[in-house]
């Protein structure tokens, strides 16, 4: 099965870190979560990584479960300039209508990789890559200026709802530097998690995390919508051969 970068990312890429040598820094200060590419090489040394330490002798059937046993047995993989190969940066649009959907997402643009990776407290060790991740499954295949402009597009999705619930500000530099923080927030309890990497399952998880601590009702509510289809799924599941 081919998973989408964005997928492989949000799967495999959360014990990664960035070279912090201040010259590595300012190369890779343009890339964020839209132009953010890997290499094959540096697919190559993540996926070994994994592989490894012991990943090839278990069976893992949902997205925390994963993440939790790369946190506990992989060690940090170290991306530095030579890895990337970025994707186009975000245009102007060419037309109005384009050019309100680019100022949409154009905060998600402004926070660069080093604003969102965490340097700081037990995430810094075992998932510095936990909010890129994140941000990049729920965008989802947002590598092209084609991808972004489409208005039902999870990027356009995932923009709006942060902007909507999250803190910030009137502008797209206040936005983009509360991004790290306000998808930190943006957390529900493990058991009403999404149990696979679609693009349409993270984008739908990041806006019910926001709703459900929005007032008790909305946790209600969110709570049932969460459980009947985590229940779903598992009965789907039950169903393959």
């Amino acid at each position: 099965m081919a998973l989408e970068h964005s997928e492989a990312l949000l799967a495999f890429a959360v014990k990664c870190k960035l070279d912090r040598n201040p010259a590595v820094l300012a190369a890779m200060a343009p890339i964020n979560t839209l132009t953010l590419r890997l290499s094959a090489g540096a697919w190559s040394r993540i996926l070994t990584a994994v592989r490894d330490n012991g990943l090839n002798t278990r069976t893992i059937a949902v997205l925390d479960e994963l993440h939790s046993y790369i946190r506990d047995h992989v060690p940090i993989v170290i991306v530095a300039t030579a890895d990337m190969l970025p994707a186009p940066v975000l245009g102007v649009g060419t037309n109005a209508a384009q050019r309100q959907l680019v100022a949409q997402i154009r905060y998600v643009g402004l926070a660069n990789l080093a604003s969102l990776e965490i340097n700081t407290g037990a995430l810094a060790l075992t998932a510095p890559w936990t909010v890129i991740c994140k941000l990049a499954g729920a965008i989802g295949a947002a590598g092209t200026q084609a991808a972004r402009m489409v208005e039902t597009a999870p990027v356009q999705a995932v923009a709006e709802v942060i902007r909507t619930h999250g803190a910030g500000g009137a502008t797209d530099a206040a936005m983009a530097f509360q991004l790290r923080s306000n998808v930190m927030r943006a957390v529900l309890p493990k058991v009403l998690r999404a149990p696979n990497v679609t693009s349409g399952e993270q984008c739908e998880e990041l806006a019910d995390s926001f709703v459900y601590k929005a007032s008790e009702s909305d946790r209600r509510a969110i709570e049932q919508k969460r459980l009947d289809f985590i229940a779903h799924w598992y009965a789907c599941m039950r169903l393959l051969p």
